[in-house]
C-alpha cells in the first residue's frame, strides 16, 4: 500500500495557512473620531460622553477624582484615608470621628439629619447613615442607566450654587431625594411643601419644590430601595429633560427602573427584571386601546383601571428597551427627540398628553398594528418566563 502523504503535508498547509490575514472582526475595525483611530465601540462611548479608565469607561468628572487618587465608597468620593475610618465603623462629625452608634444618635432628628453628597445626588435622611449611603449608593449606580434612558442627558448646571428646600440650603449641583425615619416627620414636610393630601403616601415628587421625598415604611430595605430607584426617574426627567415625557413613558420609566437586582458588596445594579405583579394585572382582563393608554394618567382612567394603565406602560417601555423591541429602535429613539422638542408637559398642562399622543402616533404611523402585536408578544414571553 502506498503510504499518506497527509502526515508530511499537513505541517505545510498549517504554516500556509497562519500567513493568511484573518478577517477583521467589528472589534479589530478602526474609524476616526476627533483626528484618532478607535474601534467602533469606543467611539460610541465618546460620543455619548464617556472617557476610559483601565477597562473602565467613566464620566469625565469620575475621571478627574480617579487621577487625585480618590476612592467610590458608600455613594461619596473620599480618600484612602477616610476610607480607613468608615472602614473602623467610624463615622465623621464635624472635624471628629465617632462610633457609628453615636453620629447617627446626633443625626436622628430631621432638623440634623445627614446629609450624604455623592458626585449627581444628595440624599437627605435621619434614618441612619447606613440607609442613607445605601440610598445614594443605589443612585450613583442608577445614573448612568438614567442617562443612558434619556439620550445621555445631563442635568443642566444651575445658575446658583444653592437650591432653597422647606427651610433647606442644599447644593444647586446635586439632585436631592429626602427619606424621613417616620411618617410623622413625613407628613409634616407634605404640609410645609403644601402637599397635605400626600401625606398617606409612600412619597412624592413635586416640581415646586424638586425633591423626591419619601419616608421608612418598614417593609424592608430593598423595597425601598426599588421604589426611590423607580420614583427618580422621574426626578431625572424634571432635571436633565425639563419635564419634557408624557405621563405614559414616565409612568413606564417608573416601573422599569423600579424592578431591579442589587448587590451592595459589588454595587453592581441591574434595572428592568420582569415586573411580577403588572404582568398578572394584565393576565385575562380586557387591556386599554393604545389611543386611551397614550391620553391617559393615573388620575383620567379611574380608580379601577389604574394599575392596568400601570402595567401597559410599563410593558410598553420594557419592550421598547428590550432585545424584542430592536425592531422599533428608530422610532423609539426618534420618539424620544421628538419630545425633547416639547415645551413642558407640565405647561401644557390637560392639552400635554394629547400632543403627546399624537407624536406618538406620527413617529409610528403604519406599524401599529405590528407594535401591538409585537409587545402582546413580548408579554407573553415574560410571563412563559416566570
Amino acid at each position: 500500500m502506498r503510504p499518506s502523504l497527509l502526515p508530511r503535508v499537513l505541517p505545510l498547509l498549517l504554516a500556509l495557512l497562519a500567513l493568511v490575514p484573518a478577517s477583521p472582526s467589528r472589534a479589530q475595525e478602526k474609524v476616526r473620531y476627533r483626528g484618532k483611530l478607535v474601534t467602533p465601540e469606543e467611539k460610541e462611548r465618546l460620543e455619548r460622553g464617556y472617557v476610559q479608565n483601565g477597562d473602565e469607561w467613566v464620566l469625565p468628572e469620575e475621571a478627574r477624582l480617579i487621577k487625585k487618587k480618590m476612592l467610590r465608597h458608600r455613594g461619596r468620593w473620599m480618600t484612602v484615608k477616610e476610607k480607613e475610618q468608615y472602614d473602623k465603623g467610624l463615622l465623621p462629625h464635624g472635624k471628629k470621628w465617632l462610633p457609628g452608634e453615636e453620629a447617627d444618635a446626633l443625626h436622628a432628628t430631621w432638623h440634623t439629619a445627614w446629609e450624604l453628597e455623592g458626585l449627581h445626588f444628595l440624599v437627605r435622611t435621619d434614618a441612619g447613615e447606613d440607609l442613607g449611603s445605601e440610598v445614594l449608593e443605589i443612585l450613583e449606580a442608577a445614573y448612568p442607566r438614567y442617562r443612558d434612558f434619556y439620550l445621555d442627558r445631563d442635568p443642566p448646571k444651575p445658575r446658583s450654587s444653592i437650591r432653597r428646600v422647606a427651610g433647606l440650603e442644599l447644593p444647586a449641583t446635586l439632585l436631592p431625594v429626602f427619606v424621613f425615619r417616620t411618617q410623622e416627620e413625613f407628613g409634616k414636610f407634605c404640609r410645609e411643601v403644601g402637599q397635605p393630601l400626600l401625606a398617606e403616601g409612600p412619597g412624592f415628587f413635586d416640581s415646586a419644590t424638586e425633591v423626591y421625598a419619601t419616608w421608612d415604611s418598614g417593609q424592608g430595605r430593598l423595597h425601598l430601595l426599588s421604589r426611590i430607584v423607580g420614583a427618580v426617574s422621574e426626578l431625572y426627567t424634571w432635571y436633565a429633560w425639563e419635564d419634557r415625557v408624557p405621563r405614559w413613558m414616565a409612568e413606564g420609566a417608573i416601573r422599569r427602573f423600579e424592578r431591579m437586582a442589587w448587590s451592595r458588596d459589588e454595587s453592581r445594579l441591574e434595572i428592568g427584571l420582569p415586573h411580577d405583579s403588572l404582568l398578572q394585572e394584565m393576565e385575562g382582563k380586557e387591556l386599554l386601546e393604545l389611543d386611551e393608554l397614550l391620553r391617559g394618567t393615573a388620575i383620567s382612567v379611574g380608580s379601577e383601571r389604574r394599575w392596568l394603565w400601570g402595567a401597559q406602560c410599563w410593558a410598553l417601555v420594557t419592550f421598547f428597551e428590550s432585545e424584542s423591541g430592536q425592531g422599533f429602535a428608530r422610532e423609539w429613539e426618534l420618539l424620544k427627540k421628538e419630545y425633547l422638542g416639547v415645551p413642558s408637559f407640565t405647561d401644557l398642562q390637560e392639552a400635554g398628553e394629547d400632543q403627546g399622543a399624537r407624536i406618538f402616533e406620527k413617529v409610528f404611523r403604519g406599524r401599529e398594528d405590528e407594535l401591538g402585536k409585537a409587545v402582546r408578544g413580548h408579554v407573553d414571553g415574560l410571563r412563559a418566563s416566570r
